[in-house]
């Protein structure tokens, strides 16, 4: 089945998209990020980091669980610093303006840091 696509869609497509980052999606992730370590970051925080839309929530909305972001956007980093929970939504505007979200969620996760330890 060929699906008609209006000329407005076909220019947020591939490369004429403002965040076309040069095909860097298809890396693949390292093998490191499995079930497991999504389960343990989700466990952790419970909540979308961004909006605090609890997992629970998530699967009732959007049919599956909160996604986990790369911080850094490299997909071979799987370290627990590097990986929030978030929501499609917040996840979605996570991937623009990459400089502003990496830095945040870094503050975020130092923030977090040292208010569990004092």
């Amino acid at each position: 089945i060929s699906k008609k696509i209006s000329k407005k869609a076909r220019l947020r497509i591939g490369p004429l998209n403002a965040n076309w980052k040069g095909g860097i999606s298809n890396y693949p992730y390292g093998y490191e990020f499995s079930k497991l370590l999504k389960e343990r970051i989700r466990n952790k925080f419970g909540k979308c980091v961004n909006c605090g839309m609890e997992n629970e929530t998530h699967i009732l909305k959007f049919g599956r669980q909160l996604d986990i972001h790369h911080i850094d956007y490299n997909k071979a980093n799987n370290k627990l610093n590097n990986l929030v929970p978030l929501c499609t939504i917040c996840n979605g505007k996570a991937n623009g303006n990459r400089d502003y979200w990496k830095n945040h969620y870094q503050k975020f996760l130092e923030f977090e840091l040292t208010t569990s330890v004092a």
